[in-house]
């Protein structure tokens, strides 16, 4: 995968959104480290020109949160909230897919 002649590394989240995650503020813990990720990812500008970040969640199934994007073009990243069961199965199907 390339962009403009620079090597592009596709970095995908894939985040547990089950009911489960609700227990001990897990969910709010990740979606207020998301920013911070994207934070990380925009200061280094090596890291910034060759990354691609996507973010999946999954839960009984699976949902491209964020598709395959230049992170630093992305000013509110969305959250993630929880509902269902765990699937992994939906999780790397999804991400497969992808």
């Amino acid at each position: 995968m390339s962009d403009e002649g620079i090597q592009i590394l596709p970095f995908y989240l894939v985040a547990d959104a089950s009911l489960s995650m609700q227990a001990d503020g897990k969910i709010d813990r990740l979606n207020e480290l998301l920013p911070q990720l994207r934070d990380e990812l925009v200061r280094n500008p090596v890291v910034g020109d060759m990354v691609r970040f996507g973010l999946l969640d999954f839960s009984d199934d699976a949902t491209v949160v964020l598709p395959l994007t230049d992170i630093r073009q992305v000013e509110v990243l969305p959250l993630v909230a929880p509902r269902g069961g765990t699937s992994f199965v939906a999780a790397f199907t999804a991400l497969k897919a992808q």
